[in-house]
């Protein structure tokens, strides 16, 4: 009986539900419908650039592919279809402008590709401000690095067969003058990578330089007066295939015999120094990437070859510093030797 007798009032309070929801998702609904749609909002004006304007350090993007030349001296003209090139819409930075009369050439980086263009070429595309911050600030330099990397190559090339030690010699300087900077990283042409000796390191993006320019001049002529540097070509073993990228620590040594205050002086104790901190932190069990080198140590007992490591570690690391300032990898190194060892020079796998 009060089942019947309330039924009037539920049923009343059913439909007023009803009709709170209906109005609540009539009104959900107009609001959404007045809230402009994430596809349909106003895209930012993008600042359009004058091509004979472009600044340095700047990024920008163009609404056509760029052709790139390989230097300013190859004409528009000869610069071929599948040359390098920045696909439109990709953003690409500014790393030098040359002026010449009233033009420029821009040396630019995407990506990928890096390389030369005229703002005369730029004439017809329309090139407009990046807004956005680039995810590299090394951007600009690498691209100025690789840069003169591949004009080193071409220089290279050009010398062929009958380049001189000096000519060798001088072009090694130059490689090693640009691996000591901060942006000596990046993409590489596989040609001149090739060229010059020149591969990535396997834990970074960083450059590495096997000495190979240094090899050749040495192999040229050991006996010139340039000898003080081609002879650490000996002690980089470029061309060895079965080096693996470890030094000939002999050589090493036998370069600070003949050259004590040679150019490459410091560069052999500081591998001197990492072989020994090795041979004493890997011990026996890991001894094998260097004790063919350091008989000096396996010629010790057992017991006695850790303390001779050390030894001799310790020695080339303080003469390395009263050589030159230590750089953050020649303290790291060090720091390591005198704690938990982590960090290898030799020897990483």
């Amino acid at each position: 009986m009060n089942a019947t007798r309330h039924a009037p009032i539920l049923a009343a309070l059913a439909a007023t539900l009803l009709l709170s929801g209906l109005d609540a998702r009539a009104s959900a609904a107009s609001q959404e419908a007045a809230a402009p749609s994430p596809e349909l909002l106003p895209f930012p004006k993008a600042t359009t650039c004058d091509p004979t304007k472009l600044e340095p350090g700047r990024s920008y993007w163009a609404s056509a592919p760029i052709s790139l030349a390989p230097s300013r001296t190859v004409p528009a003209t000869e610069i071929q279809v599948e040359a390098k090139s920045i696909p439109s819409r990709e953003e690409f930075v500014v790393a030098e402008v040359v002026s010449e009369g009233g033009s420029a050439w821009y040396l630019v980086a995407g990506r990928f590709d890096h390389g030369w263009v005229s703002s005369a070429r730029l004439a017809g595309v329309s090139v407009e401000l990046s807004e956005a911050t680039p995810v590299d600030g090394c951007a600009a330099g690498k691209a100025r690095v690789r840069n003169s990397l591949d004009e080193i190559a071409r220089d290279r090339a050009a010398l062929g067969k009958a380049a001189s030690v000096k000519q060798l010699v001088d072009l090694d300087s130059r490689i090693r003058k640009l691996m000591g900077t901060e942006c000596a990283a990046g993409f590489l042409d596989e040609s001149t990578s090739a060229a010059l000796g020149i591969s990535t390191s396997h834990w970074s993006d960083e450059f590495v330089y096997s000495g190979k320019i240094l090899g050749e001049a040495h192999e040229v002529d050991p006996g010139t007066s340039l000898r003080s540097r081609t002879l650490f070509g000996t002690v980089e073993r470029y061309g060895e295939w079965h080096a693996d990228g470890v030094p000939d620590f002999t050589a090493a040594k036998n370069y600070l015999r003949e050259f004590p205050e040679g150019p490459f002086a410091a560069d052999s104790v500081w591998i001197l120094a990492r072989a020994y901190k090795m041979a004493y932190l890997l011990n026996q069990e890991g001894l094998d990437c260097v004790s063919d080198q350091l008989s000096d140590v396996t010629s010790k007992p057992a017991g006695e070859r850790n303390a001779y490591a050390k030894k001799m570690a310790e020695g080339y690391y303080q003469q390395l510093f009263r050589m030159r300032r230590p750089d953050e990898e020649q303290r790291r190194s060090y720091e390591s030797f005198h704690s938990d060892g982590t960090y290898y020079d030799y020897c990483s796998d």
